[in-house]
């Protein structure tokens, strides 16, 4: 995971870090780069461990990062995202490749070249091309991108691949089954005058989630800040109308709804964590 986080974090001084309290009580410093790494890489181990479930993993590593300060996570590529998102970008993504290590040793074992894709519903368009296939070891390089940030495995991907004896090994998926359910999935539902594909339908929910969440951390300044009345009143309005929004939209799309991404930045844990800022 170190490997795979190095240079994401982008224009930190050297002179900030956090104090981190250890297992003996003594506080250790790290500079920023540093510390998220070592949050990510803890993450990922306690859920291919099998020791912490993934939404637990992810709501520890948010709460103790927004506690001690931090906010956003900035990237080589000059793109920012608030700590929730880049947590859940990089657990994730970690996780499917340390899946995908595993599956390359099942292979090794089973004496076999070719690999089986997982399928899901909504996929992003470039991976519902490759989704639920098998395909050689070079083909996963070649055709599914393997290895690269966009393609299998890499930024927010959520598929995965299995060892596939030819011969011996049965396809989950049919092509005729996949090409219907592209079909399905790539007719346009029409909403509130707009048409969303399955894709379209949960990217402008994950938006809507994004919105939920900065009202929610909106609210809780203003309250902390004793703003006055009608602001905090005007924010919490601004947000059950998009609650709405969010519950209407995931209905009419039939889509599930996962509050668990907006509420990803409750600090319900905060009694266990011991990182000050410093």
């Amino acid at each position: 995971m170190r490997i795979q986080t190095k240079g994401d974090c982008y224009n930190i001084t050297q002179s900030m870090g956090f104090a981190v309290k250890q297992p003996d009580g003594k506080l250790a410093f790290k500079p920023i780069a540093r510390y998220y790494q070592d949050t990510m890489d803890k993450a990922v181990v306690d859920i291919t461990s099998g020791a912490f479930d993934y939404n637990t993993v992810l709501n520890r590593a948010v709460s103790e990062m927004t506690s001690s300060g931090l906010r956003t996570v900035d990237y080589a590529s000059s793109h920012s995202n608030r700590v929730n998102v880049a947590v859940r970008r990089a657990v994730m993504t970690g996780v499917r490749q340390v899946t995908a290590k595993i599956s390359e040793d099942n292979a090794e074992k089973l004496e076999t070249e070719y690999f089986e894709v997982s399928w899901h519903r909504g996929a992003r368009p470039s991976h519902q091309e490759f989704q639920g296939k098998v395909y050689s070891r070079d083909e996963l390089v070649d055709i599914c991108g393997l290895g690269t940030v966009t393609g299998l495995c890499g930024a927010n991907c959520y598929h995965s691949y299995d060892a596939f004896v030819i011969g011996a090994s049965e396809r989950k998926y049919t092509d005729e089954w996949l090409a219907e359910q592209n079909t399905k999935e790539n007719t346009p539902i029409e909403y509130n005058g707009k048409e969303y594909t399955v894709y379209k339908a949960t990217q402008h929910q994950r938006g809507l989630e994004s919105a939920m969440r900065a009202l929610r951390e909106k609210i809780k300044l203003l309250e902390s800040g004793n703003a006055d009345e009608n602001s905090i009143i005007a924010a919490k309005a601004k947000y059950f109308k998009t609650s709405d929004e969010y519950v209407k939209f995931s209905k009419a799309m039939d889509l599930p709804q996962q509050r668990e991404r907006v509420f990803i930045d409750e600090r319900a844990l905060l009694s266990q964590l011991s990182c000050l800022i410093t």
